[in-house]
């Protein structure tokens, strides 16, 4: 029986969307629950609630890097809902079609991401993954194999899902290593976009 007086915190039935955008100024920051630690049992229920009842769109994989390495191991491994958005600007050497590197648009820090994903959110219940490439002349995550194999390695236990532009095989690695469908073919029968982007990777095999 809840006493009389004890701070209690409802869970929100509706699951909201976060994007993650970390800035300098601590005042600035998307995410910064510093009220969390006026009392220890708000601390507990609020921290529980804010890294597992809300989906994090992450679209630039550095602030993203950042903002996991603020939160720290145990709170990440209460996440469990993502969106993530690797842009048309990615390049696998760091080096966007823009000019200078930037480790938002990087397929290394990119990789970064996953793979500390893989190895400390262990709680992910959905992963939904757009690939926004702009074709060969600007490669993106959509034919990086590292990028892909880190994805592998994430553990999901309800849905994967990937959208946009991806070479041939990543549906079928994808589906190997998480043992669920990540893509169903009969969904995109029209989508000549796709089939244009997937002519010539056949041999992208993870």
């Amino acid at each position: 029986m809840q006493k009389e007086h004890e701070p209690h915190l409802q869970r929100n039935m509706v699951q909201s969307q976060v994007d993650v955008t970390i800035y300098v100024d601590p005042a600035k920051r998307t995410v910064a629950p510093n009220l969390l630690r006026a009392n220890k049992q708000i601390f507990y229920e609020a921290r529980s609630i804010l890294y597992s009842d809300n989906c994090f769109v992450i679209g630039r994989a550095q602030l993203f890097l950042n903002w996991l390495q603020q939160i720290g191991s145990t709170n990440i491994s209460l996440l469990r809902s993502l969106r993530m958005f690797p842009h048309a600007m990615y390049a696998e050497t760091g080096e966007t079609w823009l000019g200078p590197v930037d480790p938002n648009y990087s397929g290394v820090t990119w990789c970064q991401v996953l793979n500390k994903l893989a190895d400390e959110a262990t709680s992910l219940e959905s992963v939904y993954v757009y690939f926004n490439d702009a074709g060969w002349m600007h490669p993106g995550a959509g034919k990086d194999l590292n990028f892909v194999r880190a994805l592998g390695r994430m553990k999901v236990s309800r849905s994967m899902e990937i959208r946009g532009l991806f070479a041939k095989h990543w549906p079928q690695y994808l589906e190997e290593k998480l043992g669920m469908p990540v893509w169903d073919p009969q969904d995109h029968e029209q989508d000549e976009w796709l089939r244009k982007y997937q002519r010539g990777t056949e041999k992208l095999i993870p």
